[in-house]
């Protein structure tokens, strides 16, 4: 199992829940990441950036949304 988080520094980093350091890390997006969204494997970042992403849980990129003009605050998943 795992933990992720991300800010802005731009990245998404994994952590294992047993503690220690991140085991991966990906520069996620152009801007600041408000927000992150997991279910049945799959992880969403909505950024600053105007973008909304999908990744998988080895943080390996799945798709990629537009929102302009607007910033992607949220985000969710279900």
């Amino acid at each position: 199992a795992f933990v992720f988080s991300a800010g802005a520094d731009h990245t998404i980093r994994r952590w294992p829940v047993g503690g220690g350091a991140a085991d991966a890390t990906v520069a996620a997006h152009k801007d600041a990441i408000w927000a992150l969204s997991a279910a049945d494997g799959v992880l969403a970042s909505a950024s600053e950036d105007c973008s909304a992403r999908l990744w998988s849980a080895a943080l390996e990129p799945l798709g990629s949304f537009s929102a302009p003009p607007s910033k992607a605050l949220a985000v969710a998943l279900h």
